[in-house]
């Protein structure tokens, strides 16, 4: 079993505008945009493959459409060595890769209201 975050597109279509007249008719003139996708996170799943993951979203959300399943941590991301370090942060000691991700997945447990 491994962790997914799964995220939830929404597709947004806004209507023609309106940008005058042209032509030799003087017919009216519409442009219209690009439907705008947005990417809303809707949860943490435990399972086998990513797929049973966004079937499971699916069904928390009671509707179809496009999910995307970013298999890692149970946030979703791997953590990512990197040579910097939070300012104001009062721990002297150096912590360890491990010791960050447990850190982080039970911050965002609580906050998810896992426990």
């Amino acid at each position: 079993m491994n962790y997914y975050l799964v995220m939830g597109m929404t597709k947004i279509q806004h209507e023609p505008a309106y940008i005058g007249r042209g032509g030799d008719g003087r017919t009216p003139q519409f442009v219209q945009a690009p439907p705008a996708l947005s990417w809303t996170p809707i949860g943490v799943f435990k399972a086998r493959k990513a797929e049973d993951a966004c079937k499971a979203a699916a069904k928390k959300m009671q509707q179809f459409g496009s999910f995307l399943a970013i298999e890692g941590y149970p946030w979703g991301i791997d953590l990512m060595d990197i040579e910097a370090s939070e300012f104001g942060l009062n721990d002297e000691r150096e912590l360890s890769p491990l010791e960050r991700a447990e850190n982080r997945s039970r911050e965002l447990e609580r906050e998810a209201g896992i426990d």
